[in-house]
């Protein structure tokens, strides 16, 4: 784990390996692979809550949503990657956020806790919204 006080953060907690490479983990050739095998060591932390400190609500000009675990990390940073037309990281994350959905619907893979914070990504806990047209 890592003390969020290496990240700047003051406050008390800690992240698990998957929630820091879905944070500040710069998406390479192998990132995929590293979250598949972290995933296969402890399977829960995809839908672990993040620390307080990191939770938040996150807008952009065709989205918002909550951004509360490392799934939803993921999706956020690759909506934001993709408005910034920034095509490259954009695929990388939308690479490693497959490896996190394909890793929930291996067999033999725990099912989420009834008291998960978050559903699973079938369902996801975001809500995109679409800027509507201006009338006038």
């Amino acid at each position: 784990t890592l003390p969020l006080e290496q990240l700047g953060l003051a406050g008390s907690g800690r992240l698990l390996p998957l929630q820091t490479l879905c944070l500040s983990g710069k998406p390479g050739p192998y990132s995929a692979v590293l979250a598949r095998a972290l995933l296969r060591r402890a399977p829960e932390a995809r839908e672990t809550p993040l620390p307080r400190v990191l939770r938040r609500s996150a807008r952009g000009q065709s989205y918002a949503l909550f951004v509360c675990n490392a799934a939803t990390v993921l999706q956020q940073r690759c909506l934001a990657a993709e408005e910034a037309q920034d095509q490259e990281q954009a695929e990388a994350l939308r690479e490693l956020s497959s490896a996190l959905q394909a890793a929930d619907c291996q067999p033999g893979s725990p099912t989420p806790h009834p008291q998960s914070p978050s559903p699973p990504l079938e369902t996801p806990c975001f809500a995109v919204v679409q800027p509507s047209a201006p009338e006038g």
